[in-house]
């Protein structure tokens, strides 16, 4: 692994884009650092986050969809599909 702050979980083709992905911001001596997990199933963060580095360091973590197939999608559309 290059960069152990850059680590991407799923490999995919050439320029197909993991579904999620998520940053965790950890606290250090030197300031916060950032970890990124690409990933598909959004259980799979769980297992990320819990082998390390310690969650009791975790500032906060967020998750983006990255795969959007419909990014227009509105939460009222999706009910009447």
């Amino acid at each position: 692994m290059s960069d152990p702050h850059k680590l991407y979980n799923m490999p995919r083709a050439d320029g197909v884009p993991p579904r999620w992905t998520a940053i965790a911001w950890y606290r250090t001596d030197a300031g916060l650092i950032d970890v990124e997990h690409c990933f598909e199933e959004l259980d799979m963060l769980h297992m990320l986050i819990e082998r390390g580095p310690d969650f009791y360091a975790i500032d906060r973590i967020e998750i983006r969809l990255t795969s959007n197939q419909e990014p227009n999608l509105t939460i009222e559309g999706s009910l009447a599909q």
